[in-house]
This record gives C-alpha cells, structure tokens and sequence, in this order.
C-alpha cells in the first residue's frame, strides 16, 4: 500500500513541472481537453481549470463561451461527458479491485498535487515568510492537537458517567 501512495505522490508532484502549452488548438484537441479536465475533476487534488490550463485550452474555452462558438463548445461538452463516463468507470473498477491501494494512490496524489500552489508561494519569499508561516503551521497542528485530545478527554469522561 505505501508503494502505491509514494507511486501517487511522485505522479502528483510531476505536475510542478509542467510547463502551458501554447497552441492553435483544433476541435481533437478540444474534444480531448474536455476528456481530460473533467476526468480530473473526479480525482481529488488537480483541477479540470489546472489542466486546460496546462494543455493551452483555457483562455480558449472561456473565450469560447463568451463568444458562444457552439461548434468548439459542443465538441468540450462532448468530450467532458465522455471523460466523466470513462473516469467513473475506471475509479469504480479499481476501487473493486483493491480500494486501499486505490485509496493510497489517490491520497499520495493529492499530496503531491499541493506541490503545485506550494512552488508559487513559496518562489517570491524571504527568510521571514518562510519562519511566518512553519510558525503558523507548527500553531494550526497544536490546535487541532489539542482540540482533538480534549474531545477524547471528554468523551471519556462521558462514557465513565
């Protein structure tokens, strides 16, 4: 099961390094943009906006709907529901196959998926923001911590009266 998270993990921190394209897209690769983002918008920690992004197509759809180009919408449209039909079918097949390393796979990804926001928020900071902000996690775990420890004290209590 950890092979599979680390396996999750290392294909989500992949993402990093992709670099937007920059293309003249054609009704395939639209079609195949609306496949693509919304199958990721069924895996948890990359959005369907992150891949169109990524694939060129962004801009382009959004430029799409405000101009209603019905031809370039309806080829997305059809692609997205076919790319909702495939995904859902592939994550219900592997999760009878074997839920937890599926569930590992998947939790490994969107750890690795953080990575994306984390190298735009951290490349513009100094020393002091970075000591900001281990302190501000370090404060948020110890909260829930400790949150968490009180609950458990007083369910305890609870259950002994």
């Amino acid at each position: 099961n950890l092979l599979f998270g680390i396996l999750g993990l290392i294909f989500g921190i992949c993402f990093v390094f992709l670099i937007p394209a920059n293309i003249n897209p054609n009704l395939f690769y639209v079609f195949f943009g609306g496949f693509l983002a919304v199958s990721a918008m069924f895996l948890p920690g990359i959005s369907g906006a992150f891949i169109l992004f990524i694939m060129g197509l962004y801009e382009f759809i959004i430029k799409s709907v405000k101009d209603l180009d019905l031809i370039v919408l309806n080829v997305f449209f059809v692609g997205a529901i076919l790319g909702a039909a495939s995904i859902s079918r592939v994550v219900a097949f592997l999760f009878l196959k074997d839920r937890c390393k599926t569930l590992y796979f998947l939790l490994g990804f969107v750890i690795g998926a953080l990575s994306i926001p984390l190298k735009r928020i951290i490349q513009p900071m100094n020393i002091f923001d970075i000591i900001v902000i281990v302190l501000l996690v370090i404060l948020s775990m110890t909260s829930v911590l400790m949150i968490n420890k009180k609950k458990r004290l007083y369910d305890d209590n609870k259950k002994r009266n």
